[in-house]
């Protein structure tokens, strides 16, 4: 979901523009793609679909299109026909880094961490001078996975390749968090926070170890009822336009 004013306002002219675009051309399919996209980055996930599922209608074998359905499906957790899409577009385009990322999320969400771990490997391989997003979920899929060495590893590489990434130093402070090395998680939620206000996630997070004396001690365990990774499970809540 975006933030600042400044943020929706750009939004709103992005949105204009296209409203005016699919005017004049009601069967561009880009245009329509680029509105569902949009709409999913403001979290109108019902709108977006509708949008996608015209484009469909127009370029049904578009992988951009597809993938970016894919996303939208994941983004409602309806994983099954993220994955029907995200393996079509793959089909399509083979060295299709992005979809193939996505793909991996779908299934770190679906808790298939081998799967995860094969597609977001494939996909930093394509992706020779860094891939922050998918480098990320790895890491995400690692911390879920309990290999926090390697967790680690990926967040410091993704936040290298994406230093504004809140997402991701959010996630390295719930990975440090699990360590009990508090400073540091402490320091990572508070980035993540003056980066990206929306990330509510880190927000409890980082109140939570202010509010517990214990962790001053080394003795603070995890809090009932907080959240055991991120926005649906760690991921990243804004769709990104990557395609």
């Amino acid at each position: 979901m975006p933030g600042g004013a400044s943020e929706w306002e750009e939004i709103d002219e992005v949105l204009g523009a296209l409203n005016r675009d699919i005017k004049l051309r009601p069967a561009d399919a880009w245009a329509i793609r680029s509105r569902g996209q949009v709409l999913g980055n403001m979290g109108c996930y019902n709108e977006a679909l509708a949008d996608l599922n015209r484009a469909i209608e127009l370029a049904p074998d578009d992988p951009l299109v597809l993938c970016a359905r894919g996303e939208i499906y994941q983004l409602m957790n309806r994983y099954g026909e993220a994955l029907e899409d995200l393996d079509r577009a793959i089909d399509l385009y083979p060295a299709y880094s992005w979809a193939i990322a996505r793909r991996g999320e779908t299934y770190m969400e679906m808790e298939r961490y081998a799967k995860a771990l094969a597609d977001l490997d494939h996909a930093i391989e394509l992706a020779p001078e860094g891939d922050a997003w998918a480098t990320g979920f790895r890491g995400e899929t690692y911390r879920r996975m309990g290999r926090l060495g390697e967790a680690l590893a990926d967040f410091n590489r993704a936040i290298e390749l994406d230093p504004t990434g809140a997402w991701a130093i959010a996630s390295r402070g719930q990975a440090y968090l699990t360590l009990k090395r508090y400073d540091q998680a402490l320091a990572d939620l508070n980035r993540a926070i003056e980066l990206d206000p929306a990330e509510a996630w880190a927000i409890d997070l980082n109140r939570a170890i202010e509010l517990d004396p214990g962790r001053r001690r080394g003795h603070r365990q995890p809090r009932p009822g907080l959240p055991a990774a991120g926005p649906r499970g760690g991921s990243p809540g804004r769709l990104r336009a990557r395609h």
